[in-house]
């Protein structure tokens, strides 16, 4: 699980790393894109091993992922609320769907960027129905009592409890249990 707050430091690092390794698509960013050379100057210290050390991922994974992202084509970032409402989440949020220029995934079939403040693609059909109508809501404070007594197998939750809750701390710690 990534360290709260620094999902923008992994996305800073996901860039430098498809820039430094000449992952993304030239040509896409020549033609729509501006300002590529900040960007590529501004990423340049976020390193895979000082990664590794703020995020709690390590460096192997984020580097996995990374040739994944510049891999698997079409790509789409679908933050919703996650993303955006942690800690630098709005410098986050710019990372990751920096991420989605830098492959050229925008303005194609299957691709692009989907916020909720606002969104680049309309993907249809993407929860399945069952996910849409939950027989069982809950307020995180019988959410946290659940997890505690072990009556909850999955949970599947907009946005990061562990960050964004009350009790974040106390939510983390049951959500790996889980």
């Amino acid at each position: 699980m990534i360290n709260p707050g620094t999902d923008g430091y992994l996305a800073y690092t996901l860039i430098h790393y498809i820039i430094q390794n000449e992952l993304y698509q030239k040509e896409f960013v020549k033609k729509y894109t501006s300002g590529f050379e900040q960007l590529a100057e501004e990423v340049s210290s976020f390193t895979l091993e000082e990664a590794e050390k703020v995020t709690g991922i390590p460096k192997a994974t984020i580097e996995q992922l990374a040739k994944d992202i510049a891999q698997l084509t079409p790509g789409i970032v679908w933050n919703g609320r996650g993303v955006i409402m942690t800690t630098n989440g709005a410098s986050a949020t710019y990372g990751f769907e920096s991420l989605m220029y830098l492959m050229g995934n925008i303005g194609k079939p299957g691709a692009g960027v989907v916020a909720h403040l606002q969104s680049y693609s309309k993907p249809t059909d993407f929860y399945p129905e069952e996910f849409k109508k939950s027989a069982t809501k809950m307020k995180h404070k019988d959410l946290l009592k659940n997890l505690e007594n072990g009556g909850i197998n999955m949970v599947y939750c907009m946005g990061n409890p562990a960050v964004t809750w009350p009790n974040s701390a106390k939510m983390k710690e049951e959500l790996e249990k889980t």
